[in-house]
């Protein structure tokens, strides 16, 4: 256990022989977790709320230059945020998303293939470059919560960038910024 709380696993035996390497989520609080994944080089701060999300991100970070003696400034080659939302909204997200977008393909044709009419549920927006591999990359989900079909839409938002600070500029503005993205399409 780390000075900050967060429990850290052990490094790996040196002897050259076979060894466990540690992965899942480490509890840190109610539905609040550190994520480790050595295999795809993951650490992150997991939870509900983003403040203590990124409370907890802090908080890895900062135990990892000073516990570690790692500096992710320069070992790391992104910082990511994934975050989920559920914003009601006082129209029918179906509808909002038909009216908005549903030019942007030839309906008439996709009936004709498919047999059946078709309407937008769902719009998904990202870089130009469109490259997921990117360190510099973000993808947005739009669509009806499934829970809330009728009143609500599901935002799923992923912001990446290599340097640290603009992504927990974003979490720590995570609400706003979702709100507005809403307001962009309604």
């Amino acid at each position: 256990m780390s000075k900050l709380g967060v429990g850290l696993p052990g490094p790996p035996p040196q002897s050259g022989g076979a060894y466990l390497v540690p992965s899942g989520v480490i509890p840190a609080g109610a539905s609040l977790g550190v994520e480790i994944d050595l295999s795809r080089g993951v650490v992150a701060a997991r939870g509900v709320n983003p403040k203590e999300t990124l409370e907890l991100f802090n908080k890895i970070v900062e135990c990892a230059g000073r516990d570690l003696d790692l500096n992710l400034q320069e070992t790391a080659w992104f910082y990511e945020m994934i975050s989920n939302c559920s914003i009601r909204i006082d129209k029918d997200p179906i509808e909002i998303l038909f009216g908005k977008f549903s030019t942007c393909y030839d309906s008439d044709r996709l009936e004709e293939i498919l047999g059946h009419k078709s309407q937008v549920n769902r719009v998904r927006i990202g870089p130009r470059s469109a490259d997921p591999r990117r360190p510099d990359y973000y993808d947005i989900d739009i669509m009806p919560d499934i829970f809330r079909p009728r009143d609500s839409l599901l935002v799923e938002f992923i912001y990446r960038e290599p340097k640290l600070e603009p992504v927990q500029k974003v979490a720590s503005n995570i609400e706003s910024i979702v709100s507005d993205i809403v307001s962009t399409i309604t």
